[in-house]
């Protein structure tokens, strides 16, 4: 009975005593982790942490060279990853990077960036006396696309074919520089058919003659009561009689008082 006795005196000092002190120590030891971790530990890592992460700067438009140091100054490195053609972005000029801007890295991250190559360069084709069409086919095949063609009169190459290239023949210009052809509309008359301006309207008139090679002399007034003003009367040159280029032609024109 004594021994029964003793027994359980001991599992009630275990119950009460014992556990109730080791679960105290054990809470005790969690709170004191818990304040050492954020406190102490965490703030220390985080600020270690933030030191390490910089925000990745806005490099579009800037030169490689700029980009590059301002990377630099950040902790990044930056480098060349592809460059392209562009004709309204300089050469050198950073068009695009990744990560992109606002992106969160680590110090040391190697950003990539694309680099403008400037205008795509094409070297105007030797196209003097083709004809257009063939001549525009050399200027596709060389990479030009924005052909413009004007007619010009020439003594030395026949109609309908290439006088002059502008920018010459040669030449390395942008890809999409504009291209000028001159075609010949062969030589130039050095006589003109005089037209009869008589009945008509004075700036119809003077449009005419100057469109034929021909210019206006004097022009003198006449009083005509039963005519509308304006009217040409008369001309000093004959209708279709053939004169020189640069001929002045007078005419008289109705007035009213």
């Amino acid at each position: 009975m004594k021994r029964y006795y003793k027994f359980e005196i001991s599992r009630m000092k275990f119950w009460t005593v014992v556990v109730p002190s080791f679960i105290g120590l054990c809470l005790v030891a969690v709170a004191l982790s818990y304040y050492l971790i954020n406190s102490v530990i965490m703030p220390r890592h985080i600020d270690l942490s933030a030191r390490n992460i910089v925000e990745v700067p806005s490099l579009e438009g800037m030169s490689f060279a700029d980009a590059r140091q301002e990377c630099y100054n950040l902790g990044l490195r930056l480098t060349v990853s592809a460059q392209e053609y562009n004709d309204t972005i300089p050469q050198n000029v950073v068009m695009r990077h990744t990560p992109e801007e606002g992106e969160q890295v680590k110090r040391g991250r190697v950003l990539s960036a694309t680099v403008s190559r400037g205008s795509e360069i094409g070297t105007v084709p030797e196209i003097a006396n083709l004809p257009f069409g063939p001549a525009r086919t050399e200027l596709h095949s060389a990479g030009f696309r924005n052909i413009t063609r004007e007619s010009v009169y020439s003594d030395e190459i026949n109609q309908g074919r290439v006088v002059s290239v502008t920018p010459e023949s040669g030449l390395q210009v942008s890809k999409e520089q504009s291209i000028t052809v001159a075609i010949s509309k062969g030589a130039r008359a050095s006589s003109a058919t005089m037209p009869n301006v008589v009945g008509e309207m004075f700036s119809t008139a003077r449009d005419e003659i100057v469109s034929r090679g021909l210019e206006i002399g004097s022009v003198e007034y006449e009083v005509v009561q039963d005519r509308r003003p304006g009217i040409v009367l008369r001309q000093s040159v004959s209708p279709n009689r053939s004169v020189d280029l640069n001929t002045k032609v007078d005419l008289v024109v109705t007035v009213t008082e």
